[in-house]
């Protein structure tokens, strides 16, 4: 039973048992790697051997994580796979395990995913970090912005003015990744030729900042709709948000008068969104595009709550030092996490916040909250609050802990823009 990285004549292989555990085709998937036309190459493989044969497999990079205003590398994780006749046998979980202490050895602060099985994470330790709305708001209900005249269309020689406004955004956006070519040209703007001819041709506009720069861009396409409701009569057409950038007030609204214009273009736009995105409240009658009906009452359904993303404290005492903390807090506790793969992470750490830094050092007072590193890792994010974690009873922690905790980690929802999904 090994654990190890991969020759470059094994990526073949290696793609075979991803693209066998995901039903697509392994040997494209290869060849786009050693085209370069990838985010992934055989560095990036992990697999779990028996007998020399690869039984699991998955994919492994970093990138830097925004967490309160601070950058954290983070390893991320992909295409966890284990072909159909390997499956059951515990390959995925050693293959995991194996890979968290690698990050553990590399001081990693934190790893995310994207869960197959929510559950089968959590018991690795991993919570959801990461939530979000599933927009399909109807054009013809959106509010009209006159800021949209100033909109002017984008294209590949803006490029690099898009990258700097969301270079300067993402210090201050939760959750977004430090971003490479892969993730502008392989995710974002894919070349027409390589699947995204038109109608699905992805189309950009952009807000003039004064100086030379962008205050905010839309990246979306317009297109019939591939899985319609069941109405019959014509195909609708959507109005597809991939990514959407505003630093101001007047960029944001700009880009939504931009979006509620082009009702002769399109039924509906479909976005998913940051759960703090005003567009809903920018709707005369609050409703969904695919369901008309009311849910209760007089209540209508306005968009979908999903989870997504799914993270795991590795190296907790740094994640606690690395990490922004809320400027005005002022108090100490000590924390204990229950990890049974890092014992290290089992001491109790002793935590004073000040000027919105936090010192952590070992402690031998008893702790006063006291959770498992996926309670912790949800913590940590923000989509879990002390206070409902205790209600839970996932967190034993006192009243003045609690109160603590609520203002340490209450922070703005983490979001990732979907070209960073992987």
């Amino acid at each position: 039973m090994t654990y190890r990285e991969i020759h470059n004549e094994e990526l073949e292989q290696v793609t075979d048992v991803v693209g066998r555990a995901f039903r697509f085709d392994g040997a494209a998937f290869a060849q786009r790697m050693r085209e370069g036309q990838h985010r992934y190459d055989a560095r990036n493989a992990r697999v779990w051997a028996e007998a020399g044969q690869v039984v699991a497999a998955l994919f492994t990079y970093q990138r830097d994580l925004t967490v309160s205003g601070a950058m954290l590398p983070a390893g991320l994780v992909g295409l966890v796979s284990v072909p159909p006749e390997q499956r059951r046998r515990g390959y995925a979980h050693r293959l995991m395990s194996a890979l968290l202490q690698e990050f553990y050895a590399a001081g990693l602060p934190i790893s995310l995913l994207y869960p197959y099985d929510i559950d089968f994470y959590r018991r690795l330790g991993y919570g959801i970090v990461n939530e979000a709305w599933y927009l399909e708001l109807p054009l013809d209900q959106l509010s009209d912005f006159d800021e949209m005249r100033r909109v002017v269309r984008l294209d590949s020689d803006d490029l690099p003015k898009m990258e700097a406004l969301f270079e300067q955004e993402r210090s201050q956006r939760n959750g977004w990744l430090s971003r490479r070519k892969a993730e502008w040209i392989g995710r974002l703007l894919p070349d027409p030729a390589d699947g995204g001819a038109w109608p699905r041709q992805r189309e950009m506009v952009g807000l003039p900042d004064g100086d030379g720069g962008l205050s905010g861009y839309l990246i979306y396409t317009l297109a019939p709709v591939e899985n319609p409701p069941a109405r019959g009569g014509a195909t609708p057409r959507e109005l597809h948000v991939y990514e959407w950038v505003s630093a101001t007030d007047e960029a944001w609204r700009a880009l939504a008068g931009f979006v509620a214009a082009q009702r002769a273009q399109a039924d509906f736009l479909r976005y998913t969104a940051p759960v703090d995105f005003p567009l809903p409240y920018a709707v005369r009658n609050r409703t969904t595009y695919r369901d008309l009906r009311q849910s209760e009452f007089c209540f209508r359904d306005m968009f979908s709550w999903t989870a997504g993303l799914m993270g795991r404290l590795i190296d907790w005492p740094t994640a606690l030092r690395k990490r922004g903390w809320p400027t005005q807090l002022t108090g100490q506790t000590v924390l204990q996490m229950d990890d049974p793969l890092f014992p290290a992470n089992n001491v109790p750490l002793a935590v004073r916040w000040a000027a919105g830094r936090a010192t952590v050092q070992p402690s031998d007072d008893p702790a006063t909250a006291r959770a498992d590193v996926s309670t912790w890792s949800e913590l940590y994010a923000g989509t879990l609050s002390p206070r409902v974690a205790r209600l839970l009873g996932r967190l034993d922690a006192d009243e003045p802990t609690i109160a603590l905790l609520d203002q340490a980690f209450a922070c703005d929802p983490w979001f990732l823009p979907s070209a960073d999904w992987f």
